[in-house]
């Protein structure tokens, strides 16, 4: 039998969809539903605040509960918002997304709003409650980690269409853009087996699915080729305790990572990211250390606007402009035809590019 704080939670939705309230009706007050359901004010005000944090109602101190304004069906809304990981004036693939997907909606007759959460947890929720409210039809979302799949979960309770972009989330049955990130790290450290390196080093804060793959991937090429795993090759945490930059390799970070690989005497370094692999790059330089010859490197990404250097990083591109097309058309799809069950997956191959900074 349920209890009755779930009972008054029943009734109260059932009467809700049914538009017996309509968006912004004041409901029964707690001693009316106490009377009705014959229970105590305690077990009223738990079913109310349960319902308010589902965002079935909003609550006033001295005045009551309130039906919430329910969102308009996605095909009445030409909006889509992306949400990024990223901080708004920092180089990262953000960039490549924001311009791929934008163009994209515009060719499918949607605007596209864009939000950085600048790796914030909180201001990614506060970002997915404000979309969530607005009159948007649907959004790709490229997720920090984790920490919000509360509000994700709501959301898609709802019927929010979303795709994930980059990042799966194994709580949420939701469908997923990526690259195929194994196969990429596979191909890159297999080319750095192919030019006699042994001693290989993996550099990669440990915060997603897609570097958890580029591990994977990097650790079959490496026992693939009879090398036995070393994990004091492996770094896959930085120094920072701001959330917001646990995963960026800093200056100081760089310089210290290099001193612990090349004490292992390692010859080449595979990076999760070529910011990372840049950040080694600069590091390198200012310790006398020469690139390719002392020391071998590859990123992942071949993020355009690090390419004006004297350097031609060897690495991984991914193609941003058929994961932002498919992300675009998953979403489109999803709106207009509703969520796919199973959800549409899709991984998208990756292309390795010969530079000058492996030898």
């Amino acid at each position: 039998m349920l209890p009755t704080y779930q009972i008054i939670i029943n009734s109260l939705q059932e009467q809700i969809q049914k538009d017996l309230y309509k968006d912004d009706e004041k409901l029964p007050s707690e001693a009316k539903l106490m009377e009705e359901f014959n229970t105590s004010r305690i077990t009223v005000t738990r079913a109310l605040k349960e319902l308010e944090h589902r965002g079935i109602i909003y609550r006033q101190k001295g005045k009551g509960s309130f039906v919430k304004p329910r969102r308009k069906s996605p095909g009445d809304s030409k909006i889509l918002s992306l949400l990024l990981p990223h901080k708004i004036d920092f180089f990262s693939g953000g960039q490549q997304y924001t311009h791929h997907i934008f163009r994209c909606c515009r060719e499918q007759g949607y605007l596209c709003s864009v939000h950085y959460s600048e790796q914030s947890s909180r201001r990614e929720k506060h970002i997915l409650d404000e979309i969530s409210q607005h009159q948007v039809a649907g959004a790709i979302i490229y997720p920090i980690n984790n920490r919000n799949v509360d509000t994700l979960s709501r959301m898609s309770i709802d019927g929010f269409p979303m795709v994930l972009l980059d990042r799966n989330l194994q709580e949420l049955n939701l469908p997923v853009v990526q690259s195929d990130n194994f196969r990429g790290a596979l191909e890159a450290v297999q080319f750095l087996v192919d030019k006699a390196h042994r001693k290989i080093g993996f550099v990669g804060a440990m915060d997603s699915d897609a570097v958890s793959q580029r591990y994977q991937g990097y650790c079959r090429a490496l026992t693939g080729n009879m090398i036995p795993l070393d994990p004091e090759l492996v770094v896959t945490s930085f120094s920072s305790e701001r959330e917001e930059e646990q995963s960026v390799l800093t200056e100081k970070d760089a310089r210290h990572t290099l001193k612990k690989l090349l004490k292992q005497k390692v010859t080449a370094i595979f990076c999760v990211n070529d910011l990372i692999a840049f950040r080694l790059l600069n590091a390198a330089g200012s310790m006398g250390i020469e690139v390719p010859h002392d020391l071998s490197l590859v990123g992942f990404d071949n993020l355009k606007y690090l390419s004006d250097t004297r350097w031609q990083l060897t690495t991984v591109a991914q193609d941003f402009e058929s994961l932002a097309r498919r992300s675009v058309d998953i979403l489109i799809n999803i709106i207009k035809n509703g969520p796919k069950d199973p959800p549409e997956n899709c991984i998208v191959p990756t292309s390795f590019l010969e530079g000058n900074t492996v030898v």
